[in-house]
């Protein structure tokens, strides 16, 4: 069954506000790394590399917001844009394919390093969240958009337990 006209509309509002109170706060927060967006290309690239296409918020930040560098973490980049430690979301990610874990999936993105080998990662297949959080994979409570909404609330998750603490006064 399609989604209903009014629901899709609805859906398109709280994300294109969404991505305005993200673009603003990436310009506002000084300990936000700035980075381009990334191109059309590049998103090509990367979904032909994984095999899948990103999430639509994902992509959309990417395009309109910046290539990583803000948010929780912060997010991590395309290449062009903001690396961890293991470098952009691409090399990260097949960094992970190669860990001889049973848990992992492969639709699974890690785009926030929090240091010490902890990670958030965006299950493709439904938006949810996972974290990688001592050694094994932990399911959350929240999705990719209330992670957003929550940081740009002042929040940032607890690492594995679905909660949420305040990070900023």
């Amino acid at each position: 069954m399609a989604p209903q006209p009014r629901l899709v509309l609805v859906a398109y509002r709280v994300m294109k506000k969404l991505l305005a109170r993200l673009r603003d706060a990436t310009l506002s927060d000084s300990e936000t790394a700035r980075f381009d967006v990334a191109s059309p290309t590049t998103i090509n690239a990367a979904e032909d590399f994984f095999g899948f296409a990103l999430p639509k918020l994902l992509k959309r930040l990417y395009l309109e917001v910046a290539n990583g560098g803000f948010g929780p973490g912060p997010l991590i980049g395309l290449p062009g844009g903001y690396s961890s430690s293991l470098g952009d979301l691409l090399q990260i990610w097949s960094v992970m394919q190669n860990w001889e874990d049973e848990d992992y999936e492969e639709q699974w993105l890690p785009i926030i390093e929090w240091g010490c080998a902890q990670y958030s990662l965006i299950d493709c297949d439904d938006l949810s969240m996972v974290t990688y959080y001592e050694g094994e994979f932990h399911p959350e409570d929240y999705s990719f958009e209330t992670l957003l909404s929550r940081w740009l609330d002042g929040e940032l998750p607890e690492l594995h337990t679905g909660e949420f603490y305040r990070s900023k006064p």
